[in-house]
Order: C-alpha cells, then structure tokens, then sequence
C-alpha cells in the first residue's frame, strides 16, 4: 500500500513538472509595455526655435503574428501622454502688445495621441528582446499656451499627427514580467490658432523605462 501511495505521489509530481516545461515553452503572443522617460523637442519654427525638455507616459501592446526563424512582425498601438515647459526670452518675436506686459514668459505644450504601431520583435540572443517599430499618432487634445505675469494665452491646436520609430530593448524579470529601455523619435505637425504662427512642426526625441508583461 505504502508504495503504491509514494509511486502514486511520483506520477503526480512528474506529471506536474513536464505541463509545467510545456507551458513554459508556449509562446506568449500578447506584449503589454508601459514607459515612463524623458522627452524633447527641437525644430520648432520661429519664433520658439528652441529646445523643450519634457516628460511622456505611454500604454501600450504588440500582438506577434507568425515568426520566421528568429524574426517575429507585431502589430498593435496604445495612449500615450506628453508635456512641456520652456521659459521664453524677451527676444522672442511675440505680438507687440505681448511683449509689452511681458515678464518671465513661458510657453507650455501638452497633448494626449492615440498611436498605432507596427514592426519586428527579434531574440538575437538568449533573454533579450528587441522591437524594431514604426509609429503613426494622432492627438485629438493638445493644447499650447504662453503664460506670463499671471496671464495665460492659450489654444487648443488641431490636426495634431506624427510619424516616426521606436526601438525597444528588454530582458526578462520572471516567465512574464520584462524590464527595459527604449528611444522614440517623431516628427510632428499640427495647427494653432495663431498664437505665434498658424502651423508648428518639430522633432520629438524621447529614452523612456519601459516595463513588459507578457502573455
């Protein structure tokens, strides 16, 4: 009896083991990303031809089609969130009767954009993973506005879109949790209500923390 229980217990405990191995093999075909870093902006047209620093908070998730060998395409988008800050000089080429009130301006920019994302997941080696993305965004809520002496001047811009690439970099935590870094660039175009010039246009350069969850 004694060992029929214990060979009992052994065919569990195997049996246990190898769904365990298999599971762990299944390919996991859903990633889940979130990042949080820093952002900036250059080549914005006159008369704010300056660089802004920032901050971006991104949601987002890849679903892998098919791989060949070591090549996976993923598809998929997410909500991402940008803002910044700039203090402005007094040369600025703002209305004249701006620049007679003017003290200790600043201009402020912020948009939330549904992006869509498509591209390559590849494992060049062992527990590292890379996605190679291209973007295509579209923010519905951006604002822009200059504050000074307690005033704020400001628009809600529309025809806000961009296009660029991202590169992500992750290595595994656990089974599902994965931690990284990635670097952003996109370019964007949008129209104001001229509170300096009817269309903006500017590079955005962003290396966020990136977390993976994977399922």
């Amino acid at each position: 009896m004694y060992l029929k229980s214990l060979a009992c217990v052994l065919s569990s405990v195997v049996s246990v083991s190898i769904y365990a191995q298999t599971e762990s093999k299944v390919s996991k075909n859903i990633d889940l990303f979130a990042n949080l870093g820093f952002s900036y902006l250059n080549d914005i047209v006159e008369p704010i031809k300056t660089t802004d620093a920032g901050v971006e908070l991104g949601f987002f998730g890849l679903y892998s089609l098919p791989s060949y060998k070591n090549v996976t395409p993923v598809i998929g988008g997410g909500l991402h969130s940008s803002a910044f800050r700039k203090k402005l000089s007094q040369s600025v080429n703002l209305p004249s009767v701006i620049q007679n009130v003017l003290k200790d301006p600043e201009f402020n920019i912020s948009w939330a954009s549904l992006e869509a994302n498509a591209g390559v997941k590849i494992n060049p080696v062992a527990n590292l993973n890379l996605f190679a993305l291209a973007n295509l965004g579209y923010a519905s809520n951006t604002k822009t506005t200059i504050e000074f002496s307690n005033i704020e001047i400001g628009s809600t811009s529309k025809n806000h879109y961009y296009y660029g690439a991202t590169l992500i970099g992750t290595v595994p935590l656990t089974d599902t949790m994965s931690i990284g870094g990635s670097f952003t660039y996109n370019r964007h175009q949008m129209s104001s209500n001229k509170i300096f010039v009817e269309d903006l246009s500017f590079n955005q350069y962003t290396t966020s923390l990136v977390l993976q969850y994977s399922i």
